[in-house]
Parts: structure tokens; sequence; C-alpha cells
């Protein structure tokens, strides 16, 4: 196997280390400033470390060049105290070229003279060292009157406190009913930024965002975050929302007095570089929040985020943190809002449902590539200020969309004015109350336009009037759907009806529907065999013929099994 091919398996299994090649040492030195490096830099990086006293570098990475550096491990950070625990800036050399496919090298570009470096504070970043590594933070508290679209922090968490039943039942998986936290407080927002879209190998996060509700910090001390690093909140506008579900907000500008109490707490962790050890530590830090708050909010989280992280802490070795639930909005706002011509993903729902609009937001397309010219030492930090923006305005609409979401689903049915929001509404309550369910369905009869809106009204709230025993409603709803002129009318209601005064003993209704069910059969057998003349087969049974049958058999018999039958 070539070198190259090496390169490529190490790359395609996760394992390449990319680190850029230091700048050349002057001539009295006496490091042996003529050596040169190629892309698996094993053997130059020994003999510089030979020839110069420092340490040889892991292969594909090279030597520190620096005896200080001698016996530290890779990637943690410069031994000069007063560098700050802050990672070095990458020197000119060779470098990965990040972008492409194939694996390429090329020449890094020198960092501008007395740079020294990427200061993390210019960006209002924190080196915080963790193990070997060390990780970049950004911490902000955003207060209870923070307007975000329609909404804020104060109405957000009275809306979460009232709704956590409701959003674990609808944001779960479907078919297991997860545990709702104790309070709004313990819900932990997650949301990634990567370097691509598969979770696969080669592909692998770099900035994660977090968000939680926590007691307002006191004017005195500033709490945690210090008042520092408060933001006036201007990274987008409100907007109109386009033909958004009507929900009455419950919660004052202002906020009740017990939600003015609390902020929205939001800490974003940043991987300065490639080197193992730094995301370690970055995997670290995570799982810390994570346990403490083990009840993960995302959108789109249980197809992509969590599986990536844990693709990377089992790389390392290293069990990933254990959730007691996991809410992730994607699949509920698909199940309410997903139809032709709509868009379901973040930022549709927060112009639709909270009244926000981006202004200046960096394209999502665009964020692998300027991190990678982070990576490469061909920009200053403040190329990640717009992807740092773009993840908290990405946080702010995932705290939005899941109060809003719960607090729709809870306020009740009699608001609403749009039959096919009602009708959804209610598959949403069928997983949590058949009751409720009930009366959202009953509210999309009330509004349904025509014929067709009926028809999918009733097909969800018959089975429930059956399972209710309110048989007289379920017959009353069924005969609504009879069309016994229409040649392509359904049966169905007709057959149901049949079996619901069967089931009420009542065998001339049953009988007269039956015998209205099998006419319409027998015309839709004509109108098959029409089309290509006599010698055309008829419409096989299937399931509605076996049920006319049973039907026949039972009149037949008296009606005696229709208990035990239907």
């Amino acid at each position: 196997m070539s070198r190259l091919e090496q390169l490529r398996a190490l790359r395609a299994a996760g394992r390449l280390v990319l680190k850029a090649q230091p700048q050349a040492a002057p001539a009295d030195a006496g490091e042996g400033a003529d050596a040169e490096e190629g892309p698996a830099g094993g053997a130059a990086g020994g003999r510089r470390a030979a020839e110069g006293g420092g340490a040889a570098g892991p292969a594909g990475t090279g030597g520190t060049g620096d005896p200080q550096q001698a016996g530290r491990p890779a990637g943690s950070g410069p031994a000069d105290p007063g560098a700050g625990g802050r990672p070095a800036a990458p020197a000119g050399g060779r470098t990965r070229d990040l972008d492409g496919g194939r694996t390429s090298w090329r020449e890094a570009p020198d960092p501008p003279p007395g740079s020294g470096g990427p200061a993390p504070e210019a960006a209002g970043l924190q080196a915080i060292e963790g193990g070997h590594g060390t990780v970049w933070r950004w911490q902000v508290v955003y207060p209870a009157h923070h307007r975000h679209g329609h909404g804020h922090p104060a109405a957000w968490f009275a809306d979460l406190g009232r709704s956590l039943e409701v959003l674990a039942a609808v944001a779960g998986p479907a078919g297991r009913r997860q545990a709702a936290p104790p309070g709004p407080g313990q819900l932990l927002f997650l949301d990634l930024e990567t370097t691509g879209l598969a979770v696969a190998a080669g592909h692998r996060p770099f900035l994660a965002g977090l968000a939680w509700f926590g007691p307002a910090p006191a004017a005195a001390d500033g709490g945690e975050p210090s008042p520092a690093a408060y933001r006036a909140g201007t990274e987008g506008r409100a907007g109109a929302a386009a033909a958004a579900p009507r929900r009455p907000d419950p919660v004052p500008a202002g906020g009740t007095p017990a939600a003015a109490g609390y902020a929205l707490y939001l800490e974003q962790y940043l991987v300065p570089d490639l080197e193992p050890e730094t995301e370690a530590a970055w995997l670290a830090a995570l799982a810390r929040r994570v346990e403490e708050r083990p009840w993960l909010v995302t959108f789109n989280g249980r197809g992509f985020d969590w599986p990536m992280l844990e693709t990377r802490w089992q790389w390392h070795r290293r069990p990933a943190p254990p959730l007691k639930a996991h809410f992730d909005l994607l699949y509920p706002a698909r199940r309410l809002w997903a139809g032709p011509g709509s868009r379901v993903n973040l930022r549709a729902l927060e112009h639709r449902l909270l009244g926000f609009l981006r202004t200046g937001d960096i394209p999502g397309a665009e964020i692998p590539g300027r991190y990678g010219q982070f990576l490469r030492g061909g920009g200053p930090v403040d190329l990640l200020t717009p992807v740092l923006q773009h993840n908290r305005l990405d946080l702010l609409s995932l705290v939005g969309l899941a109060a809003w979401i719960g607090a729709w689903l809870a306020v009740g049915a009699a608001t609403l004015e749009r039959w096919d929001e009602a009708l959804a509404g209610g598959r949403e309550w069928e997983r949590i109350d058949a009751s409720t369910a009930t009366t959202w369905y009953e509210r999309a009869l009330a509004l349904a336009p025509g014929r067709a809106a009926v028809t999918a009204v009733a097909r969800r709230l018959v089975p429930l009037y059956r399972r209710q025993r309110r048989l007289a409603e379920a017959a009353a709803l069924l005969a609504a759907l009879c069309d016994p002129q229409h040649p392509l009318a359904p049966l169905d209601p007709w057959v149901d009806l049949a079996e619901l005064w069967l089931r009420l003993r009542d065998l001339p209704q049953a009988a007269r529907y039956l015998a209205q069910a099998e006419r319409l059969w027998q015309r839709r057998q004509r109108l098959w065999r029409g089309q290509a003349g006599s010698s055309r087969p008829g419409l096989p049974a299937g399931p509605l013929g076996h049920r006319l049958e049973r039907l026949r058999q039972q009149l037949a018999g008296g009606g005696q099994d229709q208990a035990r039958a239907l």
C-alpha cells in the first residue's frame, strides 16, 4: 500500500492528525533548517528533534522544534505560561486541504507579522484547559425580556413549565413514552455545526451550542457568565409570521413573576484544531453539561447530532453520557406542518411560528469552508464570528419552537381557525389522551370546508367514537358520508354503518345499509368490466368483499354473533 493510500485509509477511519509544519529556525540556531518534512513527517521530524533538541512528533505531525516542548503530549498547548493556555496559531508550512475530497497538500500562508496566532479573546472566546487539550468557549446570558421574534425567555419558560408532559409525549420516539423532566430548568438544548452532513468517517463536529434555563445572575456579582457576556440581541429582527397557526400568548410581555426570575444561559464550545487531545477535552466539556441536565432537546438530533457525538465518543473510547430522554422537535413539526409547498426546517419554522426573520446570517453551506480556512491559518478568529452567531440563532429558535409546540397543543382546540391544523393537533393528542383528541377532531369537523375534509376527519374520529362506545355519534357521522347516487362513492361508510347497526341489534337498518353497500359494489364491478368488455374478470374481493360476506352470514344467522365477531 502506497503512502497516499495509507493517508486516505487513516482519513476514512478518522485517525488522520493534521498539523502545520513549524517555521524554520535561523541558521545559527543549529536546528537543521534545511530539513524538509513531507506529509508523513515521521523521519524528518525525528531528525529535527535530534539536531535541535525538540521532541519528535507522531507520524503526520512533525516535531515541535522547541526544547521546552520536549515530553509534552501533542496538542497540549504552549509551554509558555504567559500564553494564557491558548493554542498556538498554525505556523507556515504544509497542511492538509480540508475542502477537497482528495488527499492533497498546499502551502499554508504565514500569519501576519506580530499577530502571535489567533487570539480567542478577540472574538469573545475563552481558552479552557481540559486534560491535555484546550477548547474555546463562548458564553452569554439572555435575560427574561430578551426578544426573539414574538417571544422571549420568560414566555418560553412559562409555556414549557405547563406543557412538559405534552412535549415529552409528542417529541419522543414512536411507540415509547419518555419521562418528562421535573421542570424546564432540566432541559438541555443542543445544536451542532459540523464539517459535513453525513454521520460517517471524515465528518466531525467542531462547534457545539448548549442552552438551558437558570436563575438570572444577580446584578451584584453577575453570576456565571458575567454581566460582560450579555448581548443586546440584535442578530435579526422580528418579522410577520406568514400563515402561522394562531396561539394566544398566555404570558404578558414582562413574563410571570416566577418566569421573570429565570434567564437563558447559552454556551458554545469550539474545537480550535484537529488534535485528538483537543477533541477529547471538547467532548469531556459536553459530557459534563449533559450529565447535569440529561433531558436533551434537539432538531433532527436523533438522526444527526447525537449519533455524530456518539461516534466521536466511541472513537475516543469513552462512553457517551446517558440520557433520561431525548426530545426531537423535527418529528412533531413534520406531522403538524408538513405539506405541499411547506418547508419544515428550523429557519422556515422560526419565521412562520416565532415571527423571527434573520438578517445577515451566513448560509449553512459556507460554514465548513470557513472552519477549514481557519484551521489552515488563512484568517483570524473573526472568520468564525458569523458561524457562532448562526449557531446562537439556531439555539434561540430551538428553545422558542419547543415552547411554541407545547403551548399550542396545551391551549386547546377552541382557538383554532383552520381545520387541517385541528386535524394535525388531534393526531398528536391521540398519543396522549383520546378524549382530548376527540375534541380536536370535532373542532376540525366543524371547520371542514368540504366533503374531502369531512371524510379525512371522519376517518380519525369514527374509530375514537367506537372505542368510547359513542356508537350513535359514529353512525351519524358515517351517514353524512354516504352517497347512494355517485357511482364511485366510497363503500367503507356503508359497511361501517351496517356493522354499527348490527352491534346495536337493529337488524333492519343493518340490512338496509348492507344492501346499499352491495349495490355500490356491483356497480363498480360493472364499471370495471365495461372498460374492456365482458371478458375482463371482476374485481377481487379483497378485505372489503370479505367484510360484506361476513355481514351477510351474520344477518342470515339473526345477528346472534355480532358482538363476538365485530
